[in-house]
């Protein structure tokens, strides 16, 4: 509609009276069904995109250093097994529409424990959690301090694991993170976390994941606003506030990133591991 009827009205406009319905092009014709299609295609999409892909705003921190509130994200079909270490993407319990993107932890069968430790960043001491799986620690490597603003007055980012499994994880400098007992996965169980141990909703607090409820396998950000400083009261009340906290993609809400957010450049188009 936005590109066929304006190019109508000037096609129209400039041979007034000499072209009659029945003689325009046979473009003119196909516009309604492009309409039909269009149509069909929004009414399949949402039983499409768990075996598709689906398109996500990232409105808080949980997923730092790695994804960042403002991120606009595709994340894909998952069509094969997960493997440890690798973002999934999954509906919490009893939540049809909202979308969470963790990291995968444990495995069916996996043990998994931790525990709070002291490691020394600089002239800091902070506290970190520490993963057990299956009776063995999980290496964690202090890598830099934190250059985006985590809501805490210094974040540091670790490097978890090893090899292939190995990802960066944020730790505040002034946390204590939440331990957990130990937890044993059952037959088809998951055991994720976000990036973010300090400020994320995970297993910790939702317990394990059953496979079917898995979507996704990897997250490409295809762009990135710095989302507006909002106060509290101030999210529900300013449009761009709300925009910042919306989920799903509409054009609203994007038109409200582009005209009050900073666009971050070197996050358009990476795929997020």
């Amino acid at each position: 509609l936005y590109i066929g009827l304006p190019l109508d009205a000037y096609i129209c406009a400039r041979n007034p009276g000499q072209e009659k319905l029945f003689q325009r092009p046979r473009a003119y014709w196909t516009l309604p069904l492009f309409l039909i299609v269009s149509v069909l295609v929004e009414l399949a999409l949402p039983g499409l995109r768990p075996y598709l892909a689906d398109a996500r705003n990232i409105p808080s921190a949980s997923m730092m250093p790695n994804l960042l509130p403002g991120d606009y994200v595709f994340v894909s079909a998952l069509r094969k097994e997960p493997g440890r270490g690798e973002l999934v993407a999954f509906h919490p319990p009893g939540e049809t529409e909202k979308l969470f993107i963790k990291r995968l932890i444990g495995l069916p069968g996996d043990t998994i424990e931790m525990r709070e430790e002291s490691v020394r960043a600089g002239d800091s001491l902070i506290s970190i959690l520490r993963l057990r799986i299956n009776g063995k620690d999980t290496p964690v490597v202090l890598k830099s301090p934190f250059s985006e603003s985590c809501g805490m007055d210094r974040c540091f980012v670790f490097t978890e694991g090893e090899g292939e499994d190995a990802h960066e994880i944020l730790e505040a400098a002034f946390q204590s993170p939440a331990a957990t007992p130990s937890v044993v996965l059952l037959a088809d169980e998951y055991f994720l976390l976000g990036d973010n141990r300090d400020n994320s909703r995970d297993s910790r607090y939702i317990g394990s994941i059953a496979r079917k409820e898995l979507h996704s396998r990897y997250v490409y950000t295809y762009a990135s606003f710095a989302p507006p400083v909002c106060a509290e009261l101030e999210e529900t009340l300013r449009p761009e506030c709300r925009a910042a906290q919306a989920e799903s993609v509409s054009i609203p809400d994007t038109l409200q990133r582009l005209l009050h957010s900073s666009p971050r450049w070197n996050r358009f188009g990476i795929i997020v591991h």
